[in-house]
């Protein structure tokens, strides 16, 4: 299995309650090398899973914090985070992250700061209304 190393992309880009908003970098996080409180971090911390984390198809040319991108699995939905700085990274560096989750037929949310793009499953039946829940 592997680990997230000096991966730190979801400390800045998920909303962690009680401890920093979206977009923020958390202030535990040592960029490019981790959290500072690992051993003891929220539970919203430690149940954040990026695909990357538990796919090996994805190699490690394809590590979050080296495409800009990372995507997780979400209330049965696939969501893709990209980084604000590289908001064109879900469609040039982390399009294979994107292209493998539509070929496996899964629709994908991709947010891009206050954006966010559908893009169908291939072969997937497309749903006739997308109902959003949305949290600041």
């Amino acid at each position: 299995m592997r680990e997230c190393g000096g991966c730190t992309l979801c400390c800045r880009l998920e909303k962690i309650p009680g401890l920093k908003g979206r977009g923020e970098w958390c202030r535990h996080c040592v960029v490019g090398k981790g959290c500072a409180i690992y051993a003891r971090r929220p539970n919203a911390c430690a149940w954040l899973r990026c695909l990357w984390l538990d796919d090996e198809h994805l190699g490690d040319e394809l590590r979050p914090d080296k495409v800009h991108l990372y995507a997780k699995e979400q209330n049965g939905s696939h969501v893709v985070a990209v980084d604000p700085d590289h908001p064109e990274a879900w469609r040039n560096e982390g399009k294979a992250v994107v292209d493998r989750m539509v070929k496996q037929g899964h629709h994908v949310l991709v947010h891009v700061g206050d954006q966010v793009n559908f893009v169908a499953g291939r072969g997937a039946e497309r749903p006739e209304l997308l109902q959003l829940e949305w949290h600041l």
